[in-house]
C-alpha cells in the first residue's frame, strides 16, 4: 500500500492496522514491527519533491490474519491528516 503526504515542514508519516502502531525494528529502520510477524512486514519512505513524502507498507507471505483496516498519518509541526483503508483476504 502507497501513502503520500505534502506540507511545509514536510510531514512524517506512521502506519496503523487496526490502531495498533507499526514500529520500526531497532536492527533495521525500514523493517516495522507488526505483533510477532515482523519479518514479513516493510516500511519504506521516500521524498518525493521538497515538501512531499511518499510511505509504503509491503506484506510478503500474506495471510488471513493480515486483514484489517490499515492507516496511515501525515503529521508535522503545523497539522496532521490521515486515511484508512479495509484490507480483505481472503
Amino acid at each position: 500500500m502507497k501513502c503520500s503526504a505534502t506540507g511545509n515542514p514536510i510531514p512524517g508519516i506512521q502506519w496503523f492496522v487496526d490502531s495498533q502502531e507499526l514500529l520500526p525494528s531497532p536492527n533495521d529502520p525500514l523493517q516495522a514491527r507488526f505483533w510477532q510477524m515482523s519479518d514479513r512486514y516493510s516500511i519504506g519512505s521516500y521524498r518525493q519533491s521538497t515538501t512531499e513524502i511518499v510511505s509504503h507498507i509491503n506484506i510478503t507471505q500474506v495471510r488471513i490474519e493480515d486483514s484489517g483496516d490499515y492507516r496511515c498519518v501525515a503529521i508535522n509541526l503545523v497539522s496532521s491528516v490521515s486515511h484508512s483503508a479495509r484490507l480483505n483476504i481472503y
